[in-house]
C-alpha cells in the first residue's frame, strides 16, 4: 500500500491537559501521535455523519507557521511572506 504524504503538526497546550492527553494514550494503548490521530478520524466522521461528506478539493496545502498566516492565506489565496509561511519539503 503506497504511503500518503504526512504532515508535521505542531499543537499548544497548557501542561495539565497534556498529562491528561497522555494518560489516555497510555490507557488505550496508543502512542501520543497515534491517539491524536484517533482523536483527529473520530471527530472528522462524527462531523460528516452529521453534516455530510467534507468537500477537500478546494484547500490547498501550504505549509504555514502560524494560524494567523492560514487566516491571511485563505483570504488571498497566496502567501509570499516568508515570516508567515514556507514551502512543503
Amino acid at each position: 500500500m503506497a504511503q500518503k504524504n504526512k504532515v508535521a503538526f505542531v499543537a499548544r497546550m497548557d501542561e495539565d491537559m497534556y498529562r491528561k492527553f497522555i494518560a489516555v494514550a497510555e490507557k488505550e494503548g496508543r502512542t501520543p501521535n497515534n491517539h491524536f490521530l484517533h482523536l483527529l478520524r473520530t471527530n472528522i466522521a462524527y462531523y460528516e455523519r452529521i453534516h455530510g461528506k467534507l468537500d477537500t478539493s478546494g484547500i490547498e496545502l501550504v505549509f504555514l507557521r502560524s494560524w494567523r498566516a492560514y487566516k491571511y492565506v485563505r483570504q488571498t489565496r497566496t502567501c509570499t511572506n516568508e515570516k508567515l509561511c514556507h514551502s512543503p519539503v
